[in-house]
C-alpha cells in the first residue's frame, strides 16, 4: 500500500485460478516475490494429492512472474514453508512430500531460487531416522513419520539452512455422563505439540545431519496457548525455549543447538510451588542476540529477556 493506492501484477499461470489458493507467501526487500499456491482438480479421489502445487515467484520487480510445478499431482506435500533469504539473494522452500498419504512424510524437499538459477531437490529419509521418529516396529512394516510442521528455517552464512520441524496434531477426548439417568456423550479437542526435529541442509539441498529431541505437550484449548516452541538466533548457534509439562513441572527449558548438530539443554525455571511458563508463540527477537517472551509466574505477568553475550 502507497499513498492510499494498491499496487497489482498480473499473474500468468498454466492453470485455471478458479481452483486455486494461496497457501503461504514472502516478499524481500527490493520487492522480490514468492509464493505457494494450491490447485485442486474438480474430479479428484480422496487418495490422491491434492492436485498441483506451485510455487510462483519474480526476482526482480520489473519481471514477469514464473512458476514451478512440485509435484505434478503425483504425491502429498505437506508442513511447507517458505522464506527469503536476503544474505544469499534467493528464497527458500523446504517441505516434506508422501506418496501415499496427506500428512506423513517419506522424505523432504527443498527449492531455491534466485534470480538466475532454480534449485529443487527431494532426498527420503534415511530409515534410522524414521526408526528413531515413529518407533523401529512401525519403521520395520513401511509406516512413515506423520504431522510434521515447519516451525522456523534459518539461513547459514554458507548458503544452507537449518529446518526446525514440530510434531503437531489434534485428537479428541469423549467423555460420558448422565443427565436424568440419561447417559450423555461429549466430546473435547486434545492438542498435541510433540517431538522436535533438525535437519541442517547445504548449500545444495541435500542433508548433512539430522537431530531428534523428545517433547510431549498436550492440552485442551486454552492451554495450547503454552505449547510449541519460541525460536531466536544468535552469532554462531540457534536457540529454542519451550514449557515442559509432560508431568506438571513447572518447567522452562532452553535449548542451543550450533552449526555441528551439538545440543546444550538447561533449566531457566523450575518450579515446584507456583505455576511457571513462557508465551512461545508471542516470543520476539529483538536483537541478533536477543529474544523477548511473555512470562507467567504466580499469576503475575512480565516480560522475560535472554541476551546471548557471548
Amino acid at each position: 500500500l502507497n499513498s492510499g493506492f494498491l499496487y497489482t501484477k498480473t499473474i500468468s499461470t498454466p492453470f485455471d485460478w478458479k481452483n486455486t489458493g494461496i497457501d503461504e507467501g514472502s516478499v524481500g526487500n527490493h520487492g522480490e516475490t514468492l509464493c505457494a499456491l494450491l490447485h485442486e482438480d474438480n474430479v479428484r479421489r480422496l487418495t490422491d494429492p491434492a492436485s498441483q502445487q506451485y510455487v510462483v515467484y519474480s526476482t526482480d520487480t520489473g519481471k514477469a512472474y514464473r512458476s514451478i510445478e512440485l509435484n505434478a499431482g503425483k504425491f502429498f506435500i505437506s508442513g511447507l514453508e517458505l522464506n527469503r533469504d536476503e544474505f544469499a539473494g534467493k528464497f527458500v522452500v523446504c517441505g516434506f512430500y508422501d506418496y501415499k498419504n496427506a500428512g506423513a512424510a517419506h522424505g523432504f524437499f527443498t527449492l531455491q531460487v534466485s534470480t538466475d538459477t532454480q534449485k529443487l531437490h527431494f532426498e527420503a529419509f534415511d530409515r534410522k531416522l524414521v526408526a528413531s521418529l515413529i518407533g523401529a516396529k512401525d519403521e520395520e512394516k513401511g509406516l512413515e513419520p506423520e504431522h510434521f510442521f515447519i516451525r522456523k528455517m534459518v539461513p547459514r552464512d554458507d548458503g544452507g539452512i537449518l529446518v526446525i520441524a514440530e510434531n503437531y496434531y489434534v485428537t479428541q477426548q469423549l467423555e460420558t455422563f448422565y443427565l436424568n439417568g440419561v447417559p450423555q456423550t461429549s466430546s473435547r479437542n486434545v492438542y498435541n505439540y510433540n517431538d522436535l526435529l533438525f535437519i541442517a541442509i547445504d548449500s545444495a539441498g541435500q542433508a548433512e545431519w539430522n537431530y531428534v529431541h523428545r517433547k510431549r505437550q498436550s492440552s485442551f484449548a486454552n492451554g495450547s496457548y503454552y505449547h510449541s516452541i519460541g525460536v531466536y538466533v544468535c552469532d554462531s548457534n540457534v536457540n529454542l525455549v519451550y514449557n515442559e509439562n509432560a508431568s506438571q513441572s513447572n518447567r522452562v527449558v532452553h535449548l542451543r543447538l550450533d552449526r555441528d548438530g551439538r545440543l546444550e539443554q538447561k533449566i531457566l525455571f523450575n518450579s515446584e510451588s507456583a505455576y511457571t511458563a513462557i508465551v512461545p508463540f508471542e516470543g520476539k527477537q529483538t536483537g541478533y542476540n536477543r529474544y523477548v517472551v511473555p512470562l507467567l509466574r504466580e499469576k503475575q505477568t512480565s516480560l522475560l529477556k535472554l541476551v546471548q553475550t557471548h
